[in-house]
């Protein structure tokens, strides 16, 4: 029987536990998942061996032989599950999974095979028969049942049949391995490819391999020490320091270097080593075997043999140390045991260790220290304690696995001291990268997932890199999985149990979450198992107040601990998490994400349809009120991905789907992705049509009839007037703010901006009403725009500018930045090029922090009309061109013809006239009088620096006409401008300087200072 607490066997009929003094109570089994090795053995032809013998010897031989294939799997940390007539299936990773389960078992599996050799020469002497077995190894996920009372375990799932499937095709004397374990033995084992095999029950071809054979001493996880060091300045320092002492005392320095599995505590080691050895030091090294055969004491007799066979020994050694180099030889040398009396073994290793160091220091390093029973961890403090006269520095490398022995290993002796290898930073972690891979160092994307995934632990990195270069679709490298999962089967089970709950929580948990779903039989431990966990370093609390928080030690802890749970005692936690943040009023999108994790467990392991009806249902409505959040605060690949995902959930029948349909294409729209937007705005229409939604239908119709015609504003409008009564009748102030922001816009677009401003000022009242940021954004920069470019006077509109701002901008920074820009415009018509700037950079701060690409695209566009009219036209021509070339392709036609006519007017200015004409010579709606009369004056102007008069008036004419139909004195004052200037370049002076006067005139009615100077520099003859 296990202590429940601690797992330490408990002596018979013990009413408390020796180790913990915690009441006894049994350790209940728990089943978990983790990934295992499964093998399975059977015999070849074992009918004709019946056959061949009678059935008291055939009894005996099987008994030797299963004794033997046992025995085999025992000595490398395997447990048979069960004998199935002549074969055995064993698991490697129960009751505890280490990181090289995979290579334990295809060494168990290569021993197999070779013990059957001695086993056949006596049979086929005594018996005349040999027996051939054929061997199937693979790794992957189970479902483990285990109890720890009885050392009974049950696995089951595909990979335990893919085991059983590839002994069955393996022939006499072969050991295929599944695909999993291939990867876990790549450049650990000899192995070669078999022909791919096509199984009953299997979706894919399964491609085996081959084992060709496996050494005892290759390494579970292949290391790189071919590259420098990164960092560790301050722990070499440290371990040179205590050698230092060493050499000056003359004495022995006990250094503790702990670490997590792959921190770097060996790669460490062997810079330190090299170090020394440089340094004309003797160097020795032993290690705590995992599993399998060697005394007590075989890390220390490992280092003291390579310390024997780098010693000049002398032929004729004094008396003691001959009788203490023969002590060790009979018994530590002889057996890696203390021998009969260990203190006399330490006396034998002082005086050996004196002798050999009387003119060169010693450093021995003990790795895996971890694994050390106490007779190891005596000895070497008893060493450390007695030894004088020699300089000798002990490194003793372990992980922080046992935190309770952990304070107890090396007392507190003057000449010990123990260090905690702590991970490397990020920036290490990028150098170490690009060390490791070629792409890494290129491809600073990859690089950076790979540095957060790794969370400072080199060998993590190393693997996830690995992972990444294979273009793999493994979560997780095996040889991690494994790493993380044996600190895991160390828990109690409460202890698993808790860390559980916390993984369904997430990385990040609070003691009061856990509080909440914990079972009725765990609630009352959470206290000491949570401080267990931290203990254990697997957790840490990173805020006391207002709530116990906590984060589990790295994302791959978290990931582990929640993959090893039962998908339906994970389906029930999310479950108990969703409908208790509901219930106090949490956030709607992790409770979302709770039930639709629950759901999509339920679905995996058969949840009857009833339940996961509720529970989609529950999923729906938190991630639909999500998705409209963050829609409306201006975040919309957040909305389109909560959206998507409550979509994901819907039954054909839902009667939600028409409103997330026509949210979901509102997001994609504003994410720039036109083409899903559209599709998605179609289905939401034709939903709603179905389900007579008229409101939602005049949502959708509305925004198709605007993409449908960008250049035509007549059908947005007509759907935008037909729509408006459908929203009134229903209430629906949202859908009447937007068609009224329409019919704005359109105006807006016709340039007929007073009319445009009494348009928007409704949509902007609505708005208001409902509080919506967006919306109320939108309409304000609509209003901004038509204040920049309509009659009002540029003091005025700069004044009313500052009053929106004040009003409607204090709490909401994308209203603040859609009226910054049309300000800007204002403030540089003004000649205030410094403000104007300012404006544009606070914009551009704000819009930074938006996901909004139309955003992104029409800032630039006005930072580029800025440097214009400051004069700066290299600097305009580079950041409109960049908005040209982005508003193609975000597929914004509206931004992309602003865009467009803006650069022609730069090239035109900068004597660019091919690409001038280019541009400008593209088609323009008359539906567009402002941007018509724009090109046309471009136009009229390129043609006159050909000389082509009667073009030209033809041109002019029909940019004058066009401005006209226009109340903005910017439009009608550029017509002017642009045909003075084309006048003036074919010769006719009078009749350029009328149109520059009207020109002036228009500029000054506006308050537009920079135009007035344009105009009166062509009528000085500048």
């Amino acid at each position: 029987m296990l202590c429940a607490t601690c797992l330490t066997e408990l002596p018979a009929k013990a009413k408390f536990c020796p180790s913990c003094g915690e009441r006894a109570r049994r350790e209940q089994g728990l089943t978990i998942r983790k990934t295992v090795t499964v093998l399975f053995c059977d015999l070849v032809g074992s009918t004709e061996l019946s056959r061949a013998l009678d059935p008291e010897p055939l009894r005996e031989l099987m008994l030797r032989y299963f004794d033997l294939m046992s025995s085999c799997i025992e000595r490398h940390g395997g447990v048979v599950e069960k004998y199935i007539g002549d074969a055995v299936m064993a698991v490697f990773g129960v009751p505890v999974v280490h990181e090289d389960d995979a290579l334990r078992a295809v060494r168990a599996a290569a021993q197999m095979r070779q013990a059957l050799v001695g086993l056949n020469a006596e049979a086929a002497k005594d018996l005349h028969v040999t027996l051939d077995v054929r061997i199937g190894v693979n790794t992957g996920p189970v479902v483990a049942a285990y109890d720890l009372a009885a050392a009974a375990t049950l696995v089951s799932g595909e990979t335990v049949n893919l085991a059983a499937r590839l002994e069955q095709h393996a022939n006499a004397g072969e050991i295929l391995l599944g695909p999993l374990t291939r990867k876990a033995l790549d450049g650990v084992a000899d192995q070669e490819a078999a022909a791919p095999l096509t199984l009953k029950g299997f979706a894919h071809q399964i491609t085996p391999g081959r084992l060709v054979s496996v050494s005892d001493g290759a390494p579970a996880i292949p290391r790189r020490f071919d590259l420098p060091m990164v960092n560790r300045l301050d722990e070499m320092a440290a371990l040179r320091h205590a050698y230092s002492l060493a050499v000056r005392d003359c004495s022995c320095q006990l250094v503790t270097l702990y670490g997590d599995a792959g921190i770097g505590k060996s790669r460490l080691a062997a810079e330190f080593t090299a170090w020394a050895r440089s340094a004309s030091a003797l160097v020795a090294d032993g290690s705590c075997p995992g599993y399998g055969t060697g005394g007590s004491l075989l890390a220390l007799a490992e280092a003291v043999r390579k310390l024997l066979a780098q010693w000049d020994q002398p032929t004729h050694p004094d008396a003691e140390v001959a009788e203490a180099l023969a002590m060790l030889r009979a018994g530590l040398l002889a057996d890696d045991s203390p021998g009969i009396s260990p203190a006399e073994t330490v006396w034998a290793l002082r005086r050996v260790l004196g002798e050999i160091g009387r003119g060169r220091p010693l450093v021995l390093v003990l790795d895996d220290m971890h694994m050390a029973g106490q007779e190891l961890v005596n000895a070497v403090n008893g060493l450390a304690a007695r030894l004088s006269g020699v300089a000798v520095t002990v490194l003793w490398l372990a992980r922080p696995e046992t935190p309770t022995q952990e304070r107890a290993r090396n007392g507190h002796r003057p000449n010990a001291r123990a260090d905690m290898l702590r991970p490397l930073s990020d920036d290490d972690c990028r150098v170490l990268a690009a060390k490791l891979d070629e792409v890494m160092a290129h491809d600073a994307e990859l690089a950076e997932r790979a540095v957060a995934r790794a969370e400072g632990n080199p060998l993590y990195l190393e693997q996830v890199i690995n992972v990444a270069r294979s273009g793999t679709s493994e979560a997780m490298p095996v040889s991690i999985n494994g790493l993380i999962s044996y600190r895991l089967d160390l828990l109690a089970t409460s202890e698993r149990r808790i860390l559980g709950l916390a993984a369904v929580v997430g990385r990040d948990f609070t003691a009061a979450e856990l509080a909440a779903i914990a079972e009725d039989d765990l609630a009352a431990r959470l206290a000491k198992g949570l401080a267990a966990l931290v203990q254990r370093r697997l957790i840490r609390q990173i805020a006391a107040w207002p709530a116990a928080t906590y984060r589990f030690d790295s994302a791959l802890i978290h990931e582990v601990a929640y993959d090893s749970m039962p998908k339906g005692w994970r389906a029930a936690g999310h479950e108990r998490l969703a409908a208790w943040l509901s219930a106090s009023g949490g956030d709607a999108e992790i409770a979302g994400t709770h039930w639709e994790r629950a759901w999509l467990l339920g679905r995996e392991v058969g949840t009857p349809e009833a339940t996961r009806s509720q529970l989609a249902d529950r999923a729906i409505d938190a991630l639909r009120s999500a998705g409209n959040r963050a829609l409306g605060s201006g975040d919309p690949r957040h909305a389109s991905g909560l959206l998507g995902r409550a979509l994901q959930l819907c039954a054909a029948d839902d009667q939600r789907l028409a409103e997330l349909l026509l949210r979901a294409g509102e997001a994609a729209l504003m994410a720039g992705e036109i083409e899903a937007g559209r599709r998605d705005l179609a289905a939401a229409r034709d939903r709603a049509l179905a389900g007579h939604n008229p409101a939602i239908k005049a949502h959708a119709e509305m925004q198709l009839a605007y993409l449908g015609q960008p250049r035509q504003f007549s059908a947005s409008v007509k759907a935008a007037r037909q729509a408006l009564p459908v929203f009134e009748q229903a209430g629906d102030y949202l859908g009447v703010a937007r068609a009224w922001l329409r019919i704005g816009v359109a105006k807006q677009s016709k340039g007929r901006h007073a009319s445009a401003v009494r348009a928007l000022s409704l949509a902007l009242d609505q708005a208001i009403r409902l509080d919506a940021a967006l919306e109320q954004a939108t309409v304000l920069g609509a209003l901004g725009v038509s204040l920049w470019a309509g009659p009002l006077a540029a003091a005025q509109a700069i004044a009313r500018c500052r009053d929106l701002l004040g009003a409607h901008a204090v709490t909401h920074r994308t209203v603040r930045a859609a009226l910054l820009c049309p300000l800007a415009m204002l403030a540089a018509m003004a000649a205030e090029h410094d403000q104007a700037h300012a404006f544009l950079v606070e914009a551009g701060h704000i819009v930074s922090g938006l996901d909004n690409a139309r955003a992104h695209v029409a800032l630039p566009i006005f930072v580029g009309a800025t440097r214009l009219m400051a004069g700066d036209l290299e600097s305009a021509e580079s950041i409109v061109r960049r908005a040209y070339i982005d508003s193609k392709d975000l597929g914004d036609l509206q931004l992309t013809e602003t865009a467009a006519r803006d650069l022609a007017r730069i090239q035109l200015l900068r004597g660019h006239l091919a690409e001038a004409a280019e541009l400008a010579f593209a088609p323009v709606s008359d539906d567009m009088p402002a941007a018509a009369a724009d090109r046309r004056g471009v136009q009229a102007r390129t043609m006159a620096r050909q000389g082509l008069t009667h073009e030209v008036g033809q041109l002019s004419a029909l940019a004058l006409a066009a401005s006209r139909r226009t109340d903005s004195p910017e439009v009608r004052a550029t017509a002017c401008l642009d045909t003075a200037i084309a006048l003036h370049d074919l010769g006719d002076r009078a009749g350029s300087a009328d149109m520059a006067r009207q020109a002036a005139t228009w500029f000054s009615r506006k308050g537009h200072v920079v135009g007035v100077g344009w105009a009166r520099q062509l009528l000085e003859g500048r």
